[in-house]
């Protein structure tokens, strides 16, 4: 009987397997170059929409800091966020008002930058992404802390800019980038893509556009179950959807009063930890 109990006990241990989805404090610092070279090439401050995106993006209980560079010691932003509109809007709020005074002191870029690794950094792991026309030139290395940057270029839609945002924040909280891509509104505005892994427990599927058109853009998104899904943020740049444990299979979406759009699909699948 005690071989028989222990037998069951060592199966238990060896095969039991669960699904765990872990998600740990995230932080984020985004860093924005003011400097009169970048402010020359982004005119129309497409990096701000990054940053913006970065409010709406971020889930309550992360902490988001947004340092503009030409005032390193006194960040726009440092808050845990809570999810809720009141705070979204304030920030945003905050940020729109930077806007209209901004600073173009001259700084030596990458000292400057590590100065805020080393100064923001030692109380946990964070994650740094960098808007700036400078990228190039700066070599930020580190084992501690993820640093990402995006380039702000010449002529550079705002489409590009807020696609990269999106990705690199989706990775930070633990989604894979599955698709990619302009779509071709040619077809009467719609489009699909397909849902094929059981496996995934979140998705995400973010649109990113631009329009010449007076009316606002619209974009419904449907499941492949013919369900209206309901986005968690949307401007008239972007449409931000989250769900979870999708059905599979054939998925639509549909847009209306848009010129431009490209569409990012992130997924995050089971992780199985071997019980001992």
């Amino acid at each position: 009987m005690y071989f028989r109990k222990l037998n069951i006990k060592v199966l238990f241990l060896i095969f039991c397997w669960i699904a765990v989805s872990v998600e740990s404090e995230i932080g984020l610092i985004v860093v924005v170059d003011n400097s009169s070279q970048t402010q020359q090439v982004d005119r129309t401050g497409y990096r701000w929409l990054g940053v913006e995106l970065s409010i709406e993006q971020m889930n309550a209980g992360n902490h988001l800091t947004v340092i503009d560079l030409s005032q390193p010691g006194e960040p726009l932003i440092d808050e845990v966020l809570d999810g809720g509109f009141r705070q979204k809007i304030s920030l945003k709020e905050r940020l729109k008002k930077h806007q209209h005074n901004l600073s173009t002191t001259t700084i030596e870029l990458s000292s400057a930058l590590r100065s805020i690794i080393n100064q923001r950094t030692s109380t946990g792991p964070k994650s740094i992404i960098i808007l700036t026309q400078h990228a190039t030139t700066v070599n930020l290395s580190t084992g501690d802390v993820n640093v990402e940057v995006i380039t702000i270029k010449s002529e550079q839609d705002k489409i590009a800019v807020l696609t990269q945002m999106a990705q690199i924040i989706n990775q930070i909280q633990g989604f894979e980038v599955a698709i990619v891509q302009s779509i071709s509104l040619e077809n009467f505005g719609t489009s699909s893509f397909l849902i094929h892994d059981p496996r995934i427990v979140e998705l995400q599927i973010q649109y990113f556009f631009s329009t010449n058109q007076i009316d606002m853009p619209e974009l419904e998104l449907r499941d492949s179950q013919n369900q209206f899904v309901y986005h968690y943020a949307e401007s008239k740049n972007f449409k931000l959807f989250t769900v979870p444990r999708p059905v599979l299979g054939d998925w639509e979406v549909m847009f209306r009063n848009v010129d431009k759009v490209t569409q990012l699909v992130s997924t995050k699948t089971e992780r199985f930890v071997l019980v001992t």
